[in-house]
Order: structure tokens, then C-alpha cells, then sequence
């Protein structure tokens, strides 16, 4: 019986040795439910949305895109956005990176944000471009917004202002304060 006893102390020993470092599939699992729940990314990724008629919204390409599920967000980096409103006009924004909030009502745009209007083919509409370090863009009204510094560039001259606000459907555009512009004169 003395015999017997290290030779199973022994035997439990590797046995536990072993569970130890070959974790049961039911480990696996968890571990692959763990990383689900800790959202996804993707890399050089394109996503499309429609609105509930199901008109094409956007299509966004990022070189990363990262879910938060915790509120169902989006970071985005590095983004190319190709907005669309319901009077079909067409918009080509870009940005360094991006937040889009779990509704997908409303993104905010950082870090040399441009926006040109584009015909359906992709190609630019009119020689403007506005440029800002930060914007929020509402989609679910066709909106674009900032208090940040904004210059907007034609080939007929320059303005700057603090800020904007922009109905991007019926594309007006207000400046909100410190207005000030160059411009070339039509002789």
C-alpha cells in the first residue's frame, strides 16, 4: 500500500499536468465567445448603408474599421465617405478618422476633413473644396456642422470663417463668425 500511494500522488500530478496545459474544448469555446464579445475590426474594409427605402446612404471605405459593442459604435481610420442625400446629390468626404455612433445617425470626422461635391460617377461637380479639422455629419438630416476653423477654396477665391453650419441636401452653407475672404474679379 505504501508503494502505491506516490505512484498515484504521481499519476494525479501528470494528470493534472496535462488538463493544465491542453484546455478542454468547452475553454476553447469560451475563449472564442470571449473575443466575439470584444468586438471585430477590419482592415482596407468598404461599407455600404441604404436608408429604410432602401436608397443608397453611403459608402464608406477605411483602411481600419473598429466595432465597439459595449454601444455599438464604429472608430474608423484613414476614411474615403461617399454620402448621398435623398435629393441624390453626391459627396466625397475624407478624413484621417472617424466616429460613427451605434444608430448610425451620426458620424464625427477628424483630422484634414475634405468635402467636395461629386456627380454619380465619382468625378468632382464644381471646383470648390471645404476644408476643417473636425466636422459632425448628421445623417438623418442631411447635415454637416463644426466650430472648428473652415477654408473654403474656389478658383475664384478663398474664404475662411469659425465654424459652419451646412444643409447638405439643398447645399447651403451659413458661416458662423470671423468671416473673411479673397477673391479674384471676372473683368
Amino acid at each position: 500500500m505504501r508503494k502505491t500511494l506516490p505512484i498515484f500522488l504521481l499519476l494525479a500530478l501528470v494528470a493534472g499536468s496535462w488538463w493544465l496545459l491542453n484546455p478542454s474544448e468547452q475553454q476553447d469555446i469560451d475563449t472564442a465567445a470571449e473575443a466575439f464579445e470584444d468586438g471585430y475590426y477590419l482592415i482596407d474594409a468598404e461599407i455600404s448603408n441604404t436608408n429604410n427605402e432602401g436608397v443608397a446612404q453611403y459608402q464608406l471605405k477605411a483602411k481600419r474599421i473598429d466595432h465597439n459593442p459595449a454601444d455599438d459604435s464604429i472608430t474608423l481610420q484613414k476614411l474615403e465617405l461617399i454620402y448621398d442625400t435623398q435629393s441624390r446629390q453626391h459627396w466625397l468626404i475624407t478624413a484621417t478618422e472617424g466616429w460613427l455612433d451605434g444608430n448610425r445617425d451620426r458620424m464625427i470626422l477628424d483630422g484634414n476633413v475634405l468635402l467636395n461635391g461629386i456627380n454619380s460617377d465619382g468625378e468632382q461637380t464644381n471646383d470648390t473644396t471645404i476644408a476643417t479639422e473636425r466636422l459632425t455629419l448628421s445623417i438623418k438630416d442631411n447635415t454637416a456642422s463644426t466650430t472648428r476653423q473652415v477654408n473654403i477654396r474656389t478658383s475664384g477665391g478663398e474664404l475662411n470663417a469659425d465654424g459652419l453650419q451646412a444643409d447638405l441636401e439643398n447645399q447651403k452653407i451659413n458661416l458662423l463668425s470671423n468671416v473673411r475672404g479673397t477673391f479674384t474679379p471676372i473683368l
